[in-house]
């Protein structure tokens, strides 16, 4: 591109500029990557200040290496697998053994656990057992009966209707430990315990920032495009905000899929699956191309219903071609480490059950139920409530706390804080639908946080006002 060219993209956005950061972006070999420079700079530019000199290029891009100008080099890990599924029933039982070794370890750590089997005929001293519940039940005068199981044997458990144990609201498939002591075979417990994560922990050093989204549901009519624009505008314009953005992050439901629930053709903007990831990819395109960009599926997209979820499939990915640099296609759940930050990205269609089962969490306030994926150290803790893949790992196990857990799925936004881990459900960009309108939910749609990973400070944009 000559010179002319160059003087003439500027004056048709209504500025000048100085030879100087005229040969800066000259710099900039390929004719896309200067126009991408001029639109960038011409964005950020004040009326006031009519001519573009070289310290707006500079303030921007590292010319000498023809990319965007970092302070500090950021280093983005995806930590994930595309696991696979077992074709027998033990796919099944490999995911339970899985799940009970890795989670009892957690306990072992912690306290002298006796194996179950051990433990019936002991009636002289307390003990402390670790097991999966299998099976819940109430006595007729008021006490709670559960039966838990190590890889040595089962065991009735009594809490007491007097006990404050009594009142925790245990899940089934759960991995638990009990204090107690044992009488006529049975465990009466008198302290009850969970996985937990640590309540201290020491805060690896980092920098950066990240931007976390979910559920944009593109493809139905009540896809708020006007406010996803303005998230993009504001993306490519506030330099003080989002001008340093590394990364943004993308919880599940880019689109809204075909045929997820019965009659949901008469709710689509977009009938055809390939045609909403289309539109997906050009709004995506819009994103400046220094910021990667990070999708997890959820249970409207185009892959397995059964979790985890594998990442997108080929086809799916290849519409994003001229992205190819940028987006990174990852299954759900994802550890995400950025600059030694850790990131546990989770769809949370889980929540679904957690919230009718816990006190105090509901679809307006998702949180604490995310509190309880982390005392469970489990996203998704009993079976059958989410499809589950017959695979030997159990991939929603909570091995690493992370620094941040990140889900979306309820359209509600909701932020918390747990142990030192910072906890987001990041809502939507999809306006209530007639589902959600017959459960009384009310959505949070266009708000987006972006957190500084050097101070953990979070910045909320809010587009839904």
């Amino acid at each position: 591109m000559d010179d002319d060219e160059i003087i003439r993209l500027v004056l048709n956005r209504g500025f000048l500029i100085n030879n100087d950061a005229l040969s800066l972006i000259k710099d900039f070999k390929d004719d896309k990557k200067i126009i991408q420079v001029i639109e960038d700079i011409c964005s950020k530019m004040d009326n006031s200040d009519p001519v573009i000199m070289p310290d707006h290029l500079k303030f921007l891009y590292d010319l000498h290496n023809n990319g965007i100008k970092k302070d500090k080099e950021n280093r983005i890990n995806v930590k994930y697998s595309t696991c696979y599924a077992e074709e027998s029933y033990t796919g099944f039982l490999n995911l339970f053994i899985d799940k009970f070794q890795r989670l009892s370890s957690i306990f072992k750590k912690r306290l002298a656990v006796t194996p179950i089997k051990n433990v019936i005929n002991n009636e002289s001293r307390p003990i402390f057992v670790v097991g999966i519940v299998s099976n819940i039940s109430n006595t007729k005068n008021g006490h709670k009966i559960i039966t838990i199981e190590d890889e040595t044997g089962t065991i009735n458990t009594l809490f007491s209707k007097d006990s404050k144990a009594k009142d925790e609201n245990i899940l089934l498939d759960e991995v638990i430990g009990i204090k107690g002591f044992i009488s006529k075979k049975i465990l009466i417990a008198e302290e009850f315990y969970r996985p937990e994560i640590p309540v201290e922990r020491t805060k690896v050093k980092s920098h950066g920032k990240v931007g976390l989204t979910s559920d944009i549901h593109v493809g139905s009519k009540m896809f708020n495009s006007k406010k996803w624009e303005e998230l993009i505008k504001f993306i490519r314009k506030d330099e003080e905000v989002a001008g340093d953005l590394d990364c943004i992050i993308v919880a599940g439901d880019c689109v809204d899929g075909i045929g997820i629930y019965p009659n949901q053709e008469r709710s689509l903007s977009i009938t055809d699956i390939s045609s909403q990831y289309k539109e997906v990819a050009s709004l995506f395109s819009e994103i400046p191309d220094d910021i990667e960009i990070i999708i997890l599926p959820g249970n409207h997209d185009a892959v397995r219903q059964a979790e985890p979820q594998p990442s997108f499939p080929e086809s799916i990915q290849n519409l994003f071609l001229d992205k190819t640099e940028q987006v990174k296609f990852v299954g759900n759940p994802c550890y995400i480490d950025i600059n030694g930050t850790s990131i546990l990205s989770y769809h949370g269609r889980s929540l679904d059950y957690l919230i009718q089962e816990f006190s105090g969490s509901d679809y307006k306030n998702p949180i604490p139920s995310m509190v309880q994926m982390l005392k469970m150290r489990h996203l998704s803790p009993t079976y059958g409530t989410v499809p589950m893949t017959p695979a030997g790992k159990d991939f929603l196990v909570i091995d690493n706390v992370p620094d941040i857990l990140h889900c979306g799925h309820v359209h509600t936004f909701g932020i918390g804080e747990y142990r030192s881990t910072l906890l987001f459900n990041t809502g939507g960009w999809q306006e209530q639908t007639s589902f959600q309108q017959e459960r009384n939910i009310v959505p949070d749609v266009g708000k987006f946080p972006i957190i500084d990973l050097e101070t953990m400070d979070i910045k909320l944009l809010d587009f839904g006002g």
